[in-house]
């Protein structure tokens, strides 16, 4: 079968049915195995490598511990053509920071929707980054709490204006252009094009950028 090979680590089986289920009808994500561990994902990559692509693995583990994302990182050096896309248990800042010093390429929540999971794997698959909406709007609030004032560029041009910072705490709770335009009284256009200057402002392109961005200045700290 053509399309995306996805394996999925999963302890229950009730809950591979059901992710699998919802995915049953798309016809180029196919879910080709499941493993239990980390030892059973090692061991059934190798043997369906041996006659097939594996694209995509799915991560949902239901409890993490500082050994769950070592075994991240082994996977990731064992096999580093693989997108890796975690499903956290437990989103909070800690689990998320610690993801995404991994490496990996999409972390969501297991809150998420249909909709939200096809658009990470395709995403991953495409060879970006992807963060769920609600992982992306827990890092924004923490790199907002703990740095109010956001750093210069190093040519030394100025800070994010006031109404750069207006935007950006409401695109960080989760607000869309529409809704941000409606409570500062300005357009969507307007919206877009204070968001495209507070990326260039602090010289990044996406959200994931400003999340590794924030983790490198020590901005959001584990």
């Amino acid at each position: 079968m053509s399309g995306i090979k996805l394996v999925m680590l999963e302890q229950y089986q009730i809950m591979y049915d059901g992710i699998k289920s919802l995915i049953s009808d798309v016809h180029d994500v196919d879910v080709i195995e499941r493993a239990r561990d980390f030892n059973d994902l090692h061991n059934k990559i190798h043997a369906l490598m041996s006659f097939t692509n594996v694209d995509v693995v799915l991560i949902n583990l239901h409890v993490h511990t500082e050994d769950t994302f070592d075994d991240i990182k082994k996977l990731r050096e064992v096999f580093p053509r693989i997108k890796i896309l975690l499903m956290l248990f437990r989103a909070d800042e800690r689990n998320v920071l610690l993801s995404i010093k991994t490496g990996i390429k999409g972390i969501l929540h297991n809150d998420t929707n249909r909709s939200e999971l096809l658009e990470a794997i395709y995403t991953v698959q495409n060879g970006y980054d992807y963060l769920g909406k609600s992982i992306t709007n827990l890092v924004l609030q923490s790199y907002l709490q703990e740095h109010q004032e956001f750093p210069k560029k190093a040519n030394g041009s100025s800070e994010l204006s006031d109404r750069e910072m207006d935007v950006l705490k409401l695109f960080g709770e989760g607000y869309t252009n529409k809704e941000i335009a409606d409570q500062l009284f300005i357009s969507v256009r307007t919206v877009e094009t204070h968001k495209n200057n507070i990326m260039k402002k602090i010289n990044l392109r996406t959200t994931v950028d400003l999340v590794k961005f924030a983790i490198r200045n020590n901005i959001i700290k584990i």
